[in-house]
């Protein structure tokens, strides 16, 4: 895999229960359609307000259709616990001033994933391999936890490639839409919740545009399992990071 040719992986966020079926339906026969196989960040106890869009809820068809996930081969994640955010710690990404987990002391952090994971378990679904944390909002403590409950990986951060730090594998996560960028690996990370059809429209067309180019986890992982995280890397995350700041510059 040439760092001289850009790659894709899709990451799609607040999948829960509550989540907008209509259009993930739609979204998820896309996907089948053209074998993409995303990373899907799960919300297994969803208490937030703000990413629930369906009162008509079944359990039990929810965590059917993540094993039936799990059988494509997507990636499964954990997106948090309730995504409900208690204090206004920004962690080590920075990004955003609130947490579900960064501030938050190692035990309880350590209790709150592993009370995720049984959520997991208790639907005959696999535990989840990389970590998400809502609002990129988590500190040392929530490492620590993770490597406790048994994680290996993490999306997020901001650096060309992913690398290994803190006995965890990390994919970067730089991108809320596709951009045509010349090379490196790009995360898109999607928010389908509030989608309209124009949405589909436009994923449909960029599906077209960069299938060739977008992998899924495991391809990825295989590739950069042993990378060590260089000085290259943290240049490149004050350059991006400070690009951030100045919105849809490249966003």
């Amino acid at each position: 895999m040439s760092i001289f040719s850009a790659k894709y992986l899709l990451r799609f966020d607040d999948i829960s229960p509550f989540m907008n079926w209509n259009i993930w339906n739609l979204i998820e026969e896309l996907l089948d359609s053209n074998n993409i196989k995303p990373i899907v960040a799960i919300v297994p106890r969803c208490k937030d307000p703000n990413i629930m869009f369906t009162n008509d809820v079944d359990e039990e068809y929810f965590w059917s259709r993540v094993r039936k996930w799990e059988k494509k081969g997507w990636t499964i994640a954990l997106h948090g616990y309730t995504h409900v955010y208690t204090t206004k710690n920004a962690g080590i990404v920075g990004l955003n001033n609130f947490s579900e987990f960064a501030g938050i002391p190692e035990n309880e952090q350590i209790n709150k994933i592993k009370s995720a994971l049984d959520i997991f378990s208790s639907y005959n679904c696999q535990k989840p391999k990389v970590w998400i944390a809502p609002a990129h909002s988590f500190d040392f403590n929530t490492l620590k936890a993770l490597r406790v409950n048994g994680f290996r990986s993490v999306s997020d951060t901001f650096t060309l490639l992913p690398y290994n730090y803190y006995g965890l594998f990390w994919v970067p996560q730089q991108l809320w839409r596709f951009r045509k960028l010349p090379f490196g690996l790009w995360t898109v990370c999607l928010h389908h919740n509030k989608w309209t059809q124009e949405d589909i429209k436009s994923l449909h067309k960029n599906i077209k545009k960069y299938n060739n180019k977008i992998l899924d986890f495991n391809k990825i992982e295989e590739y950069y399992k042993d990378r060590k995280l260089g000085i290259g890397d943290h240049v490149f995350k004050i350059f991006y990071k400070s690009i951030y700041y100045f919105k849809n510059l490249i966003l």
